[in-house]
């Protein structure tokens, strides 16, 4: 009895030892360095994780490829052409698009304003009003002001705030989980 349990110890643990080796050896190794993704790639993954979370209205969805837009110059644009790679979201292959202007932005349903655009998302909301876009931004304060989510750095670590006027306006549904794990909803 005594040798069986140790046997079945053995293949538990070596069963844990594997899954984990294949679990760091599935992470890019752009990715990866001794002090662990950096904050574009964390940006990149919560942006990932929000489509899990997040349903769009039926007029948006009626595309080819689910496209995420990101407004100005960032390496979170990189990161999520890294962590995207291959993968699909709602059965549709995944399109990151690069913008430097409003005006560039075309069909979307991610919009995520780098910190270097943030001064111009009032005139972002009013050009996107009522499109069904996600609008994301990562500048303190920027939920407040109508993005729909905000990532944002608390207690050093990377949260979101949501807000839930204007994603209502957007004509998102937001699951509950994603809701409990907002730092503030607006």
């Amino acid at each position: 009895l005594e040798r069986k349990r140790s046997i079945y110890a053995f293949r538990l643990i070596s069963c844990w030892l594997m899954c984990l080796l294949l679990l760091c050896s599935a992470v890019p190794d752009k990715l990866q360095n001794s002090a662990g993704p950096d904050e574009s790639t964390v940006k990149a993954l919560f942006v990932y994780n929000f489509t899990k979370q997040i349903e769009w209205p039926a007029h948006v969805m009626n595309t080819q490829k689910f496209v995420i837009t990101v407004l100005g110059d960032s390496p979170v644009k990189d990161r999520l052409n890294i962590v995207l790679k291959g993968r699909r979201i709602f059965d549709k292959p995944v399109e990151i698009r690069g913008a430097m202007s409003i005006d560039d932005i075309q069909t979307t349903q991610i919009l995520y304003v780098s910190k270097s655009h943030s001064a111009k998302l009032q005139k972002i909301l009013e050009q996107m009003d009522d499109k069904g876009i996600l609008i994301v931004t990562e500048d303190k304060g920027m939920a407040a002001k109508g993005s729909c989510i905000n990532i944002i750095q608390k207690d050093e670590t990377l949260k979101f705030e949501l807000n839930d006027v204007s994603i209502k306006k957007q004509g998102l549904k937001v699951s509950n989980q994603l809701y409990n794990l907002a730092v503030t909803i607006r």
